[in-house]
């Protein structure tokens, strides 16, 4: 049987992880992992998988460059993912390998790229989202503004003929890992800290994923011959508000609920007088607008595209995605 040969990006990081995991047990697919080379022993999971490991650097094209030739697909996990200023970080550490990237995949005459975005690129306050609704740049959040660029810069090579893409805009990643680049290892921490009020009552409504359900996506944009030059949202299906999702994690910890309840005008405020103070003290500021803005207003996406197109199944309700995800959280900071 042909193989596909599917190269990942960002095969280490949080999103990364879980797809070299789903991918490389696939008997259609021939895995290929882009890492850095590295000290932290982040690549040592990877080395147990069904997959060929290859050392090379985003920001270092001439790297990877050759490798390219023989790869059938691209998929593109790795990010940097701040949540306010760093807009220069974004654009050299993101923005702009991302774009060679691309560039030099469409030299090599690699037929797919699929790129990993996120439902933020639409903005806030907005419920069953489809695929077709506008872009809407925020001024404070650099990061949403740069997968804009991205996805503007992959319609435009797809509307060329140049390459084929898929986007996949996802809802709040649940899963085991993440680091800071996990709501849920967020929510946690600040519920521990007595820190996490509710903003608005906890009653934004919001889009979860787990992210084995992601990576079910990311294959089926991969083979999928109908998929080319199309965007996909994926999450669980259901609506949560933020409220069910803090008294969850809260319960099952055995951390009090939040106590405090704040107006959504008050916590962009604050976020506001936080990234100010950001630029002064280079202090990670506890809250931001992009925070307040993602506890605050409605996020919510429709699956209907991915589910008739793709075939997409969402396999893992909220609550089951959550408390796997909490057991994983109870082992790993058990003594924290």
């Amino acid at each position: 049987m042909d193989r596909l040969s599917v190269l990942l990006t960002g095969a280490t990081g949080y999103l990364g992880g879980h797809l070299a995991e789903y991918l490389s047990n696939k008997p259609d697919i021939k895995l290929l992992c882009l890492v850095r080379l590295r000290k932290d022993g982040k690549d040592e999971l990877l080395k147990k998988l069904n997959t060929e490991i290859i050392y090379g650097d985003l920001l270092k094209p001439d790297s990877y460059d050759s490798l390219l030739e023989r790869i059938d697909v691209v998929v593109h996990a790795a990010t940097l993912a701040t949540l306010y200023n760093h807009a220069e970080e974004e654009k050299r550490l993101f923005y702009e390998p991302t774009k060679k990237l691309i560039e030099r995949c469409i030299d090599k005459k690699v037929r797919r790229f699929v790129f990993a975005s996120g439902a933020g690129v639409l903005g806030f306050g907005v419920q069953d989202a489809k695929e077709s609704f506008p872009r809407r740049p925020l001024s404070f959040w650099p990061h949403q503004n740069i997968l804009i660029k991205i996805e503007e810069l992959l319609e435009h090579y797809q509307r060329e003929g140049k390459i084929e893409t898929v986007i996949i805009r996802p809802g709040i990643y649940i899963g085991e890992g993440g680091g800071d680049h996990s709501m849920v290892i967020g929510i946690a921490k600040g519920l521990k800290e007595k820190q996490l009020p509710y903003i608005r009552g906890g009653m934004a409504i919001t889009s979860v994923v787990s992210l084995k359900d992601a990576a079910q996506t990311f294959y089926l944009s991969s083979i999928s011959k109908n998929a080319a030059g199309q965007i996909y949202h994926i999450s669980s299906g259901e609506k949560v508000t933020m409220k069910e999702l803090i008294d969850f994690i809260a319960d099952r910890l055995n951390y009090q609920r939040p106590a405090r309840n704040i107006p959504f005008f008050m916590a962009k405020t604050m976020g506001l007088l936080m990234e100010v103070i950001h630029r002064l003290t280079k202090k990670e500021p506890p809250i931001c607008r992009t925070l307040a803005f993602m506890s605050g207003k409605d996020m919510h996406i429709s699956i209907d595209k991915a589910v008739k197109e793709l075939n997409f199944k969402p396999t893992y309700p909220w609550r089951e995605a959550l408390e796997k995800t909490l057991a994983w959280y109870k082992e790993k900071y058990r003594n924290g």
